[in-house]
């Protein structure tokens, strides 16, 4: 069975509707998705695409429902990976073309914002807006469980946030060096957890 055949029946059975996917928006899915598997370094012993590993098959739909955005599928694909993965990643989510979702469960990220190469989120992660105040992010984050970026947060330098950080409505965050943002403290980080993520020589 064609990938878009698997897509067009998950549909079906979950939601009962019949949809039918542009075959030329898949297959630009299908290669941003392999670009960003290539570049993950837990994928490196098995770089393809594979619908049964969920952290493959994530990145796929949220491609492939950004690839619809314009066309009536779009909502279909993006509830059957809210309905497969427990995430809400909208068409219209300004994701990068590399991005890691290791843990599916409750990553939640918003319309509106732009989202940084090389970008982590594990599960309970939130990128939101409060009212019309929208997050701008000017480089990669690392977003351990149950972190959040949300309102009007602006950050300048490379941001990890420790389990349950969160930035709230802070303003300009800027540093010289990669730092870890915890609840009431800020560390600067000197091991490379981005790198051990990613293949950050192909960059």
């Amino acid at each position: 069975m064609s990938v878009i055949e698997t897509v067009e029946r998950q549909i079906q059975n979950f939601f009962g509707v019949n949809v039918y996917l542009n075959e030329d928006a898949t297959h630009r899915a299908l290669y941003r998705t392999r670009l960003c598997i290539e570049a993950i370094k837990p994928f490196n012993d098995n770089p393809y695409f594979d619908s049964s590993d969920p952290r493959k098959n994530v990145l796929f739909l949220w491609f492939l429902s950004n690839e619809h955005k314009d066309l009536p599928a779009s909502k279909q694909i993006y509830y059957l990976n809210k309905v497969l993965h427990g995430c809400d990643l909208p068409p219209g989510a300004g994701l990068p073309e590399i991005f890691y979702i290791p843990h599916t469960n409750g990553v939640v990220i918003c319309n509106g914002v732009k989202i940084p190469d090389y970008s982590v989120f594990y599960q309970g992660t939130t990128i939101g807006r409060v009212g019309n105040n929208y997050p701008a992010i000017g480089a990669r984050v690392l977003m351990y469980p149950y972190s959040s970026i949300i309102g009007r947060s602006t950050i300048h330098s490379p941001i990890i946030l420790s389990k349950g950080g969160d930035m709230i409505d802070i303003g300009n965050v800027s540093f010289s060096h990669t730092v870890i943002w915890e609840k009431n403290n800020v560390y600067f980080e000197r091991s490379d957890l981005f790198g051990f993520h990613f293949n950050m020589e192909k960059k």
